[in-house]
């Protein structure tokens, strides 16, 4: 019982962390409240690739998503990774 508990609490503290990273991504890509992002880690296993990739989906209301990959964990990405990674998605569109 306890560990049935335990895994709810992680999953819990698991969606606030990724919801307070979409709320960044949010505000340093200068999403409207009619956009959505998603965010998801996934594990690599291919050589040369990080192990743990955060990827984000940008969907902005009338353009296609956009897909940004990050080669590191939610928690290791900084706000300047998430800035960089923009730019060139920025870069691409223009």
């Amino acid at each position: 019982m306890l560990f049935s508990f335990r895994n709810r609490r992680d999953k819990s503290a698991d969606e606030a962390r990724r919801s307070a990273f979409k709320e960044r991504v949010s505000r340093i890509a200068g999403l409207t409240d009619a956009d959505a992002v998603t965010v998801s880690e996934i594990a690599c296993r291919d050589p040369g690739c990080a192990d743990v990739e955060t990827i984000i989906l940008l969907m902005r209301r009338g353009e296609p998503t956009q897909a940004v990959k990050l080669g590191t964990p939610v928690d290791e990405v900084t706000d300047d990774a998430i800035e960089a990674a923009l730019a060139v998605l920025s870069r691409r569109r223009g």
